[in-house]
């Protein structure tokens, strides 16, 4: 009877532990992730339009930084949904000509307040891949001009305003991004890939309205989760 006692008791402890981790992972799913993010970004323009912007249609990587907020939701075991919010630079290094039409480095750069309603997630262990759509509202461009005297400036007029008629930057862009990122405890390093496909610059002259330049870049960061 001692024996069979024991085997119930046994029984007992093991199907409380059973049920206290059946409790742990039906809390786990569905629970909101919060993590705060920062990095640098890498960024350049596309598209058959880069020649109206650069000399010779070049356009070359251009460093800039990021920051943002991420919350995570676990439908199941594998997959979840993301959503965030952030501060991104993005632009490229075009060529431009001064006065004395010479070629020389000029940095384009714009400051976004980017959006990602929901992108979907495939977690495995320390590793997790996501995509889906984004959208972005433009809070500062500049562009780097050469003066009279072969100084460079910055020509914040290429943000654009009521009375430019073209040649300006779009106040928003759109388009998709797929990306990882490697957790450990609350730590993670990641990088993403951004595919823009809403056009980067506003002309009149275009009979279409807007050029065919498009954002493209990587964003890489790393995070803290709480």
């Amino acid at each position: 009877m001692k024996k069979i006692g024991y085997i119930l008791i046994c029984i007992l402890i093991a199907n409380q532990a059973m049920a206290q981790e059946n409790l742990a992972e039906i809390y786990r799913v569905g629970k909101i992730k919060l993590a705060v993010k920062a990095g640098f970004t890498m960024f350049r323009v596309k598209g058959n339009g880069v020649s109206e912007l650069s000399a010779e249609g070049k356009s070359s990587n251009l460093n800039g930084f990021f920051t943002g907020l991420e919350g995570n939701i676990e439908l199941n075991r594998f997959l979840g949904l993301q959503h965030s919010i952030a501060i991104i630079q993005k632009g490229a290094l075009l060529q431009l000509k001064d006065e004395q039409g010479q070629l020389f480095d000029s940095k384009y750069r714009n400051t976004y307040l980017e959006i990602s309603p929901v992108s979907l997630t495939f977690n495995l262990k320390l590793l997790q891949l996501y995509a889906g759509p984004y959208f972005s509202l433009l809070t500062a461009s500049s562009i780097q001009r050469k003066n009279g005297s072969g100084y460079l400036y910055k020509d914040k007029s290429i943000f654009g305003d009521a009375s430019s008629e073209g040649g300006y930057t779009q106040k928003m862009d759109a388009g998709f991004s797929t990306g990882m990122n490697f957790n450990w405890k609350q730590i993670s390093v990641g990088f993403r890939y951004v595919h823009g496909l809403a056009p980067v610059i506003e002309n009149s002259a275009n009979i279409h309205g807007q050029e065919s330049i498009y954002n493209r870049g990587l964003v890489f960061s790393t995070g803290y989760s709480f």
